[in-house]
């Protein structure tokens, strides 16, 4: 308080003047002298400071005292940001109090604190051999658990492969040892992400699984161990695509997060993973809240952050909220701009970035991203990965083309798209990667359907272009790529969307003057929502609606005498009208308006002598 507000010369006035007045001994004394100590505390000073403190500290015997000591140098030490001088009085502190004194565990944690940041700031500048000490070291003054995956990691890092005998050295007294059963369901669990067979992947799962139940009996509140239990339970829900294993992980996720309250290190890591299980699961709402309260915190590792920042994107994607994706995608933009080695990334980047500015409404912005897409993977081999990619790159620089006017552009990428899709070569390499696999579908498009995008696209840029017979050889193909799809499904939503495709066509025709034609067309779309009313208990349905006026306009508009209608044009408007009329829905207002005119003037054609028919 005495320096609060104050330059440096003026504390150390302040200082001076009260310590004057404080008595000889007293702990306010003692408090003013570490104080006057570290004032002056650079990198420079370090070693000077040092000794006139631990002078201080070896002469003050009492644990209160001593505590009182070494919190007021941590505390001043992290100000300036001087590891060394925390290093050196942590460690004094925590070796000096003994097992069964009441204050160690906190020294414990302090030590804990302190020692392993300074190992993540060496590992981060690449002294993997001081991190590799350091991370030991917690290990031996604490036993801490993330200590021994520290130490683990950078031992790896190092080449080194005797972590079997130095684990089997350092337990030989202690085989039943919590920690080592800790460590030995670590060393397992890392390597199984990338096992292959099914079978020894479930063996290693339940052989660790079963190591850490053992553990967490004789230490239940040390969050690593749930935390690595929950990242196997998610392991097994993605190569079994089980949910039941989903909700186990997540369980042991929460109780991990629950006890690593003051760790933002280990809070951090539970978050993203807690986001991308739910993501996993469908519940991107959820997911979205996890993933942004993980990006409050540090990030530390650019990787890891280009990592969240496309999870948090997909998900808000699916929650509606495209103006975060949009913003998202774009901070993984500027940090793959930024760190050359995350270079590797770009198609993805590129990719999810060009769909977020389309979903936001900026088709223009989406138009060079995809060109810049595109450009890279005729380029780079390495960039191209799969036919699937340029496929997928082609549809969405075609979609942003159509958006922002270029229809030209659109048609060119989309006949790209289509050409690629002719080649008989499988779209993507079957991959066995365990984190691709979704709990909830796992759902693949299909050639098939790909093509009936991209006939539907091409046929809205060619009529948006003013070439409507093209539109309609677009959308004459897409009509027999999803009655083939019907076929092989036979499911009511393709039976709808096919519906949904002769009502496109029917009007396509019709707005070249062939209204008999038009009105055979949309009679095969009315019977086919007729079917899918039939087999989901509707009574009425968008493209149904939709069909039925286009149905009445061909007779009351294009003069189709009504003994040429196959089905009951009254009766298909009088049943839609009644049922829009008794349940009120503001999005049938425009229909319920005009299905009334139609039967208005329907009833006064039929009324006419001679003119029934007309």
């Amino acid at each position: 308080e005495l320096g609060r507000g104050r330059t440096l010369d003026e504390r150390r006035i302040q200082v001076d003047a009260w310590r004057k007045q404080a008595a000889a001994g007293s702990e306010l004394a003692l408090l003013l002298d570490v104080e006057k100590a570290t004032l002056d505390l650079t990198d420079e000073s370090q070693e000077d400071v040092r000794k006139v403190l631990f002078k201080m500290y070896r002469s003050n015997k009492d644990p209160d005292r001593r505590r009182a000591l070494v919190l007021s140098t941590l505390q001043a030490a992290a100000t300036v940001g001087n590891e060394y001088l925390q290093y050196q009085f942590v460690t004094s502190w925590a070796s000096w109090l003994g097992t069964d004194h009441p204050e160690r565990k906190y020294a414990e944690r302090l030590y804990r604190y302190i020692v392993l940041d300074r190992a993540y700031g060496e590992l981060a500048q690449g002294a993997i051999s001081e991190a590799r000490g350091y991370f030991y070291g917690t290990t031996v003054s604490t036993g801490s658990l993330e200590g021994h995956i520290g130490f683990i990691e950078a031992r790896i890092a190092e080449g080194k492969s005797d972590l079997d005998e130095l684990y089997a050295t350092r337990f030989e007294h202690e085989p039943d040892s919590p920690v080592y059963k800790f460590v030995n369901a670590y060393r397992i669990a890392r390597e199984l992400a990338h096992e292959p067979n099914k079978i020894l992947h479930e063996r290693g799962v339940a052989k660790a699984i079963k190591l850490l139940t053992a553990a967490a009996e004789k230490l239940p509140r040390e969050a690593q161990i749930h935390q690595l239990w929950g990242y196997l339970l998610h392991l097994r829900a993605r190569r079994q695509g089980s949910r039941e294993a989903a909700v186990a992980a997540n369980r042991q996720y929460l109780l991990a997060l629950d006890l690593a309250k003051r760790d933002p290190r280990l809070r951090a890591s539970l978050l993203h993973r807690i986001g991308l299980l739910q993501a996993s699961l469908g519940n991107h709402r959820l997911a979205l809240q996890y993933l942004l309260e993980r990006d409050r915190l540090p990030h530390v590792r650019p990787l890891a952050e280009l990592g969240l920042r496309v999870a948090i994107a997909r998900s808000a994607w699916h929650a509606g909220e495209t103006l975060i994706a949009k913003e998202q995608m774009k901070a993984a933009k500027k940090l793959l701009d930024k760190i050359s080695r995350l270079g590797k990334y770009k198609t993805l980047i590129l990719d999810r970035l060009a769909m977020s500015l389309t979903a936001a409404g900026d088709p223009k912005e989406a138009h060079i991203r995809y060109n810049e897409l595109a450009n890279l993977l005729t380029r780079s081999k390495e960039a191209e990965g799969t036919p699937l990619n340029r496929v997928k790159a082609d549809i969405g620089l075609g979609v942003a083309a159509i958006e922002s006017g270029d229809n030209l552009a659109a048609i060119d990428a989309l006949n790209k798209a289509d050409q690629q899709l002719q080649n008989d070569a499988p779209l993507e390499s079957n991959t066995d990667v365990v984190w691709r696999v979704s709990l909830v579908d796992n759902y693949r498009y299909t050639k098939l359907q790909y093509q009936t995008l991209i006939a539907g696209l091409l046929a809205r840029a060619y009529r948006a272009e003013g070439n409507p017979s093209q539109a309609e050889t677009s959308l004459r193909k897409r009509v027999e790529l999803l009655r083939k799809r019907l076929t092989q499904s036979d499911a009511d939503e393709d039976r709808l969307e096919l519906a949904h495709a002769f009502l496109q066509l029917g009007e396509i025709v019709y707005r070249q003057k062939r209204a008999a034609e038009a009105r055979s067309i949309i009679e095969e779309g009315l019977e086919l929502s007729h079917t899918f009313d039939k087999n989901t208990g509707s009574e009425v349905n968008p493209v149904g609606l939709a069909l039925v006026a286009a149905y009445a306009e061909i007779h009351l508009y294009g003069h189709v005498a009504l003994s040429d209608y196959r089905l009951d044009l009254h009766a298909e408007l009088m049943h839609a009208y009644t049922f829009i009329c008794r349940y009120r829905n503001p999005k049938w207002s425009r229909h319920r308006y005009l299905f009334e005119f139609y039967l208005t003037m329907l009833n006064l054609r039929n009324s006419r002598p001679n003119k029934t028919q007309q």
